[in-house]
């Protein structure tokens, strides 16, 4: 008996340690403020834009307001706007809109019962034509166009607009003689928003310098009987108000402060789980995958690729550090094609 109970207590020592060894851990996200960066190769030289906006007369016809308009579309991110003679010059030309005809068409819809008998019924909707179009360009000061002339240029042509379909030619006829000014007022200023909206979209992500939310993940050990549980939980906090605070022009000491707490931490796991045992092995992965992750997101490519190398070492999952090795250098390369720091500066600073 008393052997019996001498190896059911190693047993359980054994199944003890065993459990203390292992370790889940769990990513959660961090969202945070970056530049998006222009497609176009910008000269960082430009600072400035100006604008012409031939026919904005044409949003008073549909009854839409210019400056409103003009407040909303006619922007460009990370420039300043001149009166004339900007850095870079948009150019937007709206013809007016054209209503041509409006008829009724009809279509017969057949139906069989089941003793297979045929009936018909007849549907009628009103049709309108009419004519809309738009063009935009973006221009250097020396008056050399950089818009991608695809994305841009919208030629005049012919549109069809189809009403509610409706049982009688009757109530077809009067669903657009009854209401035709406001449905014309509602294709006209849809069609001008539709070009306008399309022009600031693209202009901005050809040229602008906007501000977008990129988000990345932090591993957090999901084993709450685990000694460093609460430590990883505190510490991704820590790593998501410092990057919810940071502003896109530029990373301060104050953010680096905020966040050293997180990163000494990490840094301070493979020094306190040294053992060849695999749940070691994971928890050093998670901290240089998270500092790897911190410092993606600061854009400082060298420690990127300090503890890439430091996650194919340690061997639990090499995929990974060879994904942050392709993304730092993604990252260099990029920096270099837009002749920027990073990806959260101040446009005021990087005036030539």
């Amino acid at each position: 008996m008393r052997n019996g109970l001498s190896i059911l207590f190693i047993m359980l020592v054994a199944v003890a340690h065993l459990t203390a060894q292992k370790v889940d851990i769990d990513k959660k996200s961090v969202v945070t403020n970056l530049i998006a960066l222009p497609s176009k190769d910008v000269d960082t030289s430009f600072h400035t834009y100006s604008y012409k906006f031939t026919g904005s007369y044409n949003l008073t016809t549909w009854g839409m307001d210019i400056d409103a308009a003009q407040e909303t579309y006619f922007k460009l991110a990370g420039y300043e706007l001149e009166a004339q003679n900007g850095d870079l010059k948009l150019e937007a030309t709206l013809p007016p809109i054209k209503f041509l005809d409006s008829n009724v068409q009809s279509r017969t819809e057949k139906t069989k019962d089941k003793s297979g008998r045929e009936t018909s019924k007849n549907y009628y909707k009103h049709v309108l034509s009419y004519e809309s179009g738009f063009s935009w360009k973006i221009t250097d000061k020396s008056g050399k166009e950089l818009t991608n002339k695809m994305l841009s240029t919208q030629m005049t042509s012919i549109k069809k607009h189809e009403g509610t379909e409706y049982g009688t030619y009757k109530e077809a006829s009067d669903s657009y003689n009854n209401n035709r000014a406001q449905i014309n007022r509602d294709i006209a200023s849809g069609e001008i928003t539709s070009f306008l909206s399309g022009m600031y979209q693209s202009a901005n992500a050809q040229f602008g310098y906007r501000t977008d939310k990129d988000k990345f993940n932090i591993w957090v050990i999901g084993s709450k009987s685990h000694p460093e549980f609460e430590a990883f939980q505190t510490h991704y906090e820590t790593v998501k108000a410092a990057f919810a605070g940071m502003a896109i022009t530029g990373v301060t000491a104050a953010d680096l402060e905020a966040l050293k707490p997180a990163i000494d931490y990490y840094i301070s796991i493979p020094e306190k789980f040294k053992a060849d045992e695999k749940a070691d092995t994971k928890l050093r992965y998670a901290s240089y995958f998270n500092l790897a992750n911190i410092y993606l997101m600061l854009d400082n490519t060298d420690k990127v690729e300090e503890y890439a190398n430091l996650i194919i070492k340690n061997d639990y999952d090499k995929g990974d550090g060879k994904d942050f090795l392709k993304d730092a250098e993604k990252l260099k390369e990029l920096l270099q094609k837009k002749k920027v720091p990073a990806r959260r500066f101040s446009r005021s600073q990087n005036k030539a």
